[in-house]
């Protein structure tokens, strides 16, 4: 639920090695964004009129997104920074926070990939699994 993460989200700031970050604690909250980040970026480009022929698809909910798809980080600046920190400016870094978190889990499928074939290494079928596991090297090494 939404509640628990704001709770393990204020744990983890507080327990960190940055104390900075306290002050700002009660403007950072964890959204849990109902449409996938592409579906979202369709939807603004659809208001903005940029796209002509928009799918009759956007803006509509997805029922199959996982929580790595809907989480978020959302923050509210105050006064001084609200200036520059706009509400167009603030969406586009949500932007760039999902893709960037889609890329971190990209990254932890890849790693389980990879240990999986590693634990299978040993078995009896030599050049098995090798053309795979170099593979899911490159596709690492790309993603890192």
């Amino acid at each position: 639920s939404q509640t628990k993460l704001e709770s393990l989200l204020e744990l983890s700031v507080r327990t960190s090695s940055s104390s900075s970050m306290e002050p700002m604690l009660d403007s950072l909250h964890v959204r849990l964004m109902p449409t996938s980040a592409v579906q979202e970026v369709l939807h603004v480009i659809s208001i903005d009129g940029l796209a002509t022929d928009a799918p009759s698809t956007v803006g509509s909910s997805d029922a199959g997104l996982t929580g790595w798809e809907t989480f978020s980080l959302e923050w509210t600046p105050s006064w001084p920074l609200s200036v520059v920190f706009n509400v167009k400016s603030m969406t586009k870094y949500r932007w760039l926070f999902r893709q960037l978190w889609g890329y971190r889990h990209l990254e932890r499928v890849l790693s389980d990939a990879w240990a999986s074939l590693q634990a299978m290494k040993g078995l009896p079928a030599p050049g098995l699994f090798g053309a795979s596991s170099a593979l899911l090297r490159r596709m690492l090494h790309f993603i890192r």
